[in-house]
């Protein structure tokens, strides 16, 4: 639920319509944030983020130093070395700061930082007639808060905190002097973050103790992925960059893992995006497509909201925290206006369950979906096996209304059955509606009669045409 968006120096610019920030559940809860050698922007050298997608780092330099028309400092002569990560609602950064020249320089390095809280709409473009109160304070000689009270009555706030303290510090601007030695280096470490979980003690060993749980972590989660090996080393380095862009994208929630569906904008939750992605890693890694299918079962539309798009049963389509949904500015609180998300649900539990044999997990899922859906709009729940193999497969859906019954059960496997222009057929996921069974002709269906013709396909005829319409797969 943490992201932020650099340029190539490590900065975040702060200039009116720029996107770059340090986002939190769908708020950008830092602005600006940048570093200036002699309050001037340092020259760039080289960017890069690594292999695995767990540190950024940058290189950069001093231009020119002018000081009555005459060079004081010559270009090249400071090297900052950035390196920075984001872990536990935080971004981490280390700024080392060596001279390379010959001789002791005294150098001041500053760092202005602000923050706008906008939602994340209104940095896509929506604008807003009123919105919340912010202030700023200092906590310590080392610590700024930064908060904002929305309409919402939420308050966010971001702490920021250097080590050591800087020399001088206020509510947007911190400065070090620094005295270099020939050759020195000096570390200024840096955390920014979600205020209520960045308390406690910040230092150089705390930097490297989160950079270390960052990368565990990240390596932890993509360990469980099937490794893939060839002769060829791009092919090799091309799979390798796919898996850490799809494990970056991979987010722990309380019901398990769920692939995010893209940052910067779409760093949240999506229906459909995350049932794809599972589908077409299952062989890869199952656990992905548990989580989706516990998170999606959890978050199905229990009452009808015309505004969201939401019938009971729904599966969601997008999922937004923000002041702006949360105030129904925007309607994607939890909005359900996906035509294929509910059938991609029930397609990804057949082939879960297909693919690992976990019927603990499938079975709850089954409930939890049918619970959601009754509790809403009392019906019954029915099972089908369809097939004809040992592989035995159950289809649970729900039909509104008291006397909703399955279509004609004890029909042989291959047996057909049509209301209007939907079609039931061995096919598991082809049933959208449950049409009210009557009566089989004795001569074609061997449910009602011993006389069936043996065929291996039959017709079951006369069904009612006001057949319910909101079957819940």
């Amino acid at each position: 639920d943490t992201f932020a968006v650099f340029d190539h120096r490590g900065d975040i610019g702060g200039e009116p319509g720029n996107s770059e920030g340090l986002y939190h559940r769908d708020t950008r809860i830092l602005s600006q944030f940048q570093l200036l050698l002699e309050e001037s922007r340092p020259l760039l050298l080289s960017s890069m983020t690594q292999d695995d997608n767990a540190v950024f780092s940058a290189d950069l330099s001093n231009p020119d130093l002018l000081i009555g028309g005459q060079i004081a400092l010559r270009r090249e002569q400071i090297h900052v070395h950035r390196i920075k990560f984001i872990w536990d609602r935080a971004c981490c950064e280390r700024v080392l700061v060596r001279n390379f020249s010959d001789h002791p320089l005294q150098v001041r390095l500053s760092l202005r930082f602000a923050s706008d809280f906008a939602d994340l709409f209104e940095v896509r473009g929506d604008k807003r007639a009123r919105r919340g109160e912010s202030s700023a304070e200092l906590e310590s000689d080392s610590e700024v808060l930064l908060r904002y009270i929305g309409l919402d009555q939420i308050e966010r706030a971001t702490r920021l905190t250097f080590a050591p303290a800087p020399t001088v510090l206020t509510t947007s601007r911190a400065a070090y002097e620094l005295m270099l030695a020939p050759h020195e280096a000096r570390r200024i470490y840096l955390r920014y973050g979600v205020a209520e979980h960045q308390r406690g003690e910040w230092s150089g060993r705390s930097f490297y103790r989160q950079k270390r749980s960052a990368r565990h972590a990240l390596h932890e989660s993509s360990a469980r992925a099937a490794s893939i090996d060839s002769s060829n080393s791009v092919f090799n380095e091309v799979v390798r960059r796919c898996v850490s862009d799809l494990y970056m994208l991979v987010t722990e929630t309380p019901q398990g893992l769920y692939p995010y569906a893209g940052t910067p904008w779409f760093s949240t939750p999506f229906g459909r995006d995350g049932i794809i992605t599972a589908l077409m890693t299952l062989w890869l890694d199952p656990t992905i497509a548990k989580g989706v299918l516990h998170f999606l079962a959890a978050t199905q539309a229990t009452t009808s909201e015309p505004e969201r798009d939401a019938e009971p049963g729904k599966i969601l389509h997008e999922m937004r925290h923000g002041e702006m949904a949360n105030l129904g500015e925007v309607p994607f609180g939890r909005y359900y206006g996906s035509v294929d998300a509910t059938p991609l649900f029930v397609l990804l539990l057949g082939e879960y369950f297909a693919r690992t044999g976990d019927l603990e997990t499938s079975t709850a899922i089954v409930m939890a979906t049918a619970l959601s859906s009754t509790t809403a709009n009392p019906g019954k729940v029915w099972r089908t096996r369809v097939g004809r193999t040992r592989r035995t497969r159950f289809f649970t859906a729900m039909a509104a209304g008291p006397k909703a019954r399955s279509p004609c059960a004890k029909c042989r496997p291959m047996c057909t059955v049509r209301s209007g222009t939907q079609r039931c057929s061995r096919s598991l996921w082809a049933i959208t509606h449950a049409p009210r069974h009557l009566k089989c002709k004795p001569r074609r269906c061997a449910s009602a009669s011993k006389k069936c013709s043996g065929a291996r396909s039959c017709r079951c005829t006369r069904w009612r045409s006001t057949a319910p319409s909101n079957l819940v797969a």
